[in-house]
This record gives structure tokens, sequence and C-alpha cells, in this order.
């Protein structure tokens, strides 16, 4: 058993419930660009209400979206990345671990952080200029 996956069983909605899940987690971009779903990589609360979630994007890409659903002890999200339909993919592409920003109704504070499309809870990100350690600054070769 994956402890990072919620277990719910899968039903196939009516018309009625599938719009308004659109409605909900499918924001129509814009600029009126074709959307791709993309996944979450993990995230940080950067201000008390200002969640930073890190998102993995190819130069030239950009989140268009992000939906947010915070309940009382998670917050649910999805990113939505437009792009235009007439570029041509011209093939592997190298991707950076990017920080996307929204702002949240409440504090973070204790909350999970659930990805929707992944299906699964981030882990918190914590950026290596924060777990390096701090040289001896005395000038003491043996320190």
């Amino acid at each position: 058993m994956d402890i990072n996956r919620i277990d719910r069983p899968r039903v196939d909605p009516d018309e009625a419930a599938h719009a308004r899940w659109l409605d909900r987690w499918a924001p129509t971009c814009p600029i009126g660009n074709p959307q791709r779903v993309r996944a979450c990589l993990a995230y940080r609360e950067w201000d008390p209400r200002r969640l930073q979630l890190r998102v993995a994007l190819a130069p030239g890409e950009g989140i268009c979206a992000v939906v947010v659903d915070e309940q009382e002890d998670v917050v649910y999200v999805r990113a939505l990345l437009c792009y235009d339909p007439d570029e041509e993919e011209t093939g592997p592409r190298e991707y950076g671990n990017c920080p996307v920003h929204v702002y949240l109704d409440e504090p973070l504070a204790d909350r999970a952080v659930f990805d929707i499309h992944g299906d699964a809870f981030l882990r918190r990100y914590t950026p290596a200029w924060e777990t390096e350690q701090a040289s001896p600054s005395d000038g003491d070769p043996a320190a």
C-alpha cells in the first residue's frame, strides 16, 4: 500500500458531474491556447498565505493557471501549462525545477499539499542554500 496516495474508488461520472469537475479543475487558458496538465514536484510555504509549488518546466514554458482547493487538513492543487499549438516539438528537452506561486485564503500551517494530477501528496521542498552547512568563519584550518 502506497501511503502517499489517497485510496478512493474510481467511478464514471455523469455528464453534469463531469462538467462541474471541468469548470473547477480545468479552466480554459486566458489567451485561448490549448493546455496540458503538469505534475507538481514539491511545495514550500513562501509566506503564511503564499504557497510555492515546484514544477518541471522547459525553457519557454510557463504555467497559465493553478487550481487550488483548500480544505481543513489538505490543500489540493492542479497546475495547467498552456502552449502554442503551432509550435513544433523539437525532441528531447531540458527541464528545470521552477517555482510557481499561488495565494491561499488561510495560512498553510500543518496542512498537507496534494497534487490531483499526480494523485499524490507532495513533499516539502527545501532549497539547497537552506541545507548547506556554514563554513568556518574564523579561518582556523582545524575547524
